[in-house]
């Protein structure tokens, strides 16, 4: 067993006993030694994960994601992690890559379809705070993510309120 294998099994024992941290220092030597270790990143993202660290857990899945671009568990847990950083743009978008890598994958299906509920879609995209020219103007600019998932009857219905929202604001600015 050489050095390497040897500080992956030592994180793997610290994991298995719960000792996170402890865990997360020997994943964080074998990635600073072998940063294109994949299984080291995404343990480190995954701990990184459950402390609440999303930015950094973020990183990390990012680091694996252009190590293997196509890997979906991996892209899911990207999405899941920007949408808990509340980077709503994208996690859309990787939720989306997984599913069209996979249209079976339930769990992204189930994450994109509440991201883009009628709720969290207005919040998303600020319709409740478009009170100004410059807000409405980069809800415009946004537009094609609406075009993009217009088959969700929730988006049906945030894009009807939408419009009328900007008619209205349209109209109080004129």
């Amino acid at each position: 067993m050489n050095n390497l294998e040897k500080i992956y099994t030592i994180a793997e024992e610290y994991k298995m006993q719960g000792e996170m941290l402890k865990a997360s220092e020997e994943y964080k030597k074998l990635s600073d030694k072998e940063p294109y270790n994949i299984d080291a990143q995404i343990d480190l993202a995954d701990i990184f994960y459950i402390f609440g660290e999303i930015d950094r857990s973020i990183e990390h899945y990012e680091k694996v994601v252009k190590l293997k671009p196509n890997y979906g568990l991996i892209l899911y847990r990207l999405g899941i992690s920007y949408f808990r950083a509340t980077k709503f743009y994208k996690a859309i978008s990787v939720l989306d890559r997984v599913i069209e890598l996979d249209p079976e994958y339930q769990g992204a299906r189930d994450k994109l379809g509440n991201l883009i509920n009628e709720q969290e879609l207005l919040y998303t995209f600020g319709i409740e705070e478009a009170k100004s020219d410059e807000n409405i103007e980069a809800l415009i600019t946004n537009y094609h993510i609406w075009e993009a998932y217009r088959g969700f009857s929730a988006i049906g219905r945030a894009f009807k309120y939408f419009k009328k929202k900007l008619t209205k604001d349209q109209n109080k600015n004129s």
